[in-house]
């Protein structure tokens, strides 16, 4: 499937944020609209009060079953490769360790799959719903080192391709 629309997806969602900072440029100086910063900067606000946002690239919701941990940038676009990922992720387990000991940790994700199975974590699949994947794209167009790697066509092959998958990133100690 991807073969036939890959690169449409890759130039739609390459030039989406260009478009976007065009289109906020055009607003900001023909309307003096601020709203679209103001959003982002109470949105940040918001999760740093609440205490959800982890670090530069992690925050979190608790839901029923446990805490999911979220791959979120603070800022749109950034440079990271794995290890950068990972200790990052590994640093947002343990502050959410120390405040939620008596929770499992869990994450979904379409892109970070090969590495969660190296890891040897718990698996199962999820359902993924469309905004999802393009979620996946967005951030996958996000991390400059996949552009600069040229990546993008694989990384959007492998996201149409894969399954959700929801990893147990840690898992409870019975407190009895």
């Amino acid at each position: 499937m991807c073969e036939k629309y890959c690169y449409q997806k890759v130039i739609a969602v390459l030039f989406l944020p260009l478009g976007m900072l065009s289109a906020l440029i055009f607003l900001i100086w023909e309307y003096n609209i601020f709203g679209i910063i103001i959003f982002i900067v109470i949105y940040e606000l918001t999760l740093r009060t609440n205490g959800k946002r982890l670090n530069l690239y992690y925050t979190y919701t608790k839901e029923n079953d446990g805490i999911y941990i979220h791959h979120n940038p603070m800022f749109i676009f950034y440079y990271a490769d794995k290890d950068r990922l990972l200790r990052y992720r590994s640093d947002a387990i343990d502050k959410l360790i120390k405040k939620f000991p008596t929770e499992n940790i869990f994450s979904e994700t379409l892109t970070l799959q090969q590495i969660n199975e190296d890891m040897g974590l718990e698996k199962e699949n999820v359902k993924v719903n469309f905004w999802d994947r393009v979620n996946s794209y967005f951030i996958t167009v996000a991390n400059a080192r996949n552009i600069k790697r040229g990546r993008i066509r694989r990384y959007f092959t492998r996201i149409d391709a894969v399954e959700g998958r929801k990893y147990v990133l840690y898992k409870r100690k019975n407190m009895l």
